[in-house]
């Protein structure tokens, strides 16, 4: 299914926009929510803040490509990518979870 999509140029370019819009929209909804990480003066590995929420941003991007897909083809994905998709969304979910209130170890 991705494969016919992947295999023409204006579809590829149409994967990367949907990806890049995401992200934008992303840092602009982490940087209204103050869900950025501070610049810690002892390690300077960033001099300004950097927004959160790229992961949720990219796995929102995926599974909206991934309905498109399903809509246009008329049957569902394969259970494997059903399953693998479940799989991250799981982990971007307690991600963003993490991103939104700091967790613990143990939560």
């Amino acid at each position: 299914m991705t494969d016919s999509i992947l295999s023409h140029p204006a579809g590829l370019v149409g994967v990367a926009v949907v990806f890049a819009a995401s992200i934008a929209a992303a840092r602009r909804v982490a940087v209204a929510l103050d869900m950025v990480a501070q610049p810690n003066p002892i390690v300077s590995s960033h001099r300004a803040p950097v927004p959160y929420l790229g992961g949720t941003a990219l796995i929102a991007a995926y599974l909206a490509m991934l309905a498109g897909a399903w809509v246009l083809a008329g049957a569902l994905p394969a259970r494997d990518v059903l399953a693998r998709s479940s799989v991250a969304l799981g982990f971007v979910a307690l991600g963003t979870w993490d991103d939104a209130r700091p967790l613990g170890p143990w939560f």
